[in-house]
């Protein structure tokens, strides 16, 4: 179920980000840099001007675009997911 929550999740945003014409076939892993060191950017100054409400909305923000790089990629988000988390927990058992 939660796995269903999450592909469903991960689809929602990346569909309403190609419907305002931001992602389309052609777009380039270089324009998601862009965007993701844009809101890095912007959670930075969230982050030294002490605005913990804008600075969860970027580091939301980084999250979804880092997302829909990976689902534009053609990549199973939730897998390269799962994948990551599983890498961390065996470095914590050495």
């Amino acid at each position: 179920m939660k796995g269903d929550k999450l592909k469903e999740l991960i689809n929602r945003n990346y569909e309403s980000i190609v419907a305002r014409g931001l992602i389309q076939p052609h777009t380039a892993n270089g324009e998601f840099l862009r965007k993701i060191r844009e809101e890095y950017e912007e959670l930075w100054q969230a982050v030294i001007h002490g605005l913990p409400g804008d600075a969860k909305e970027e580091a939301s923000d980084i999250i979804l675009v880092c997302m829909n790089m990976l689902h534009h990629m053609g990549a199973d988000v939730e897998k390269e997911l799962i994948k990551n988390i599983e890498k961390n927990e065996r470095r914590a058992k050495c």
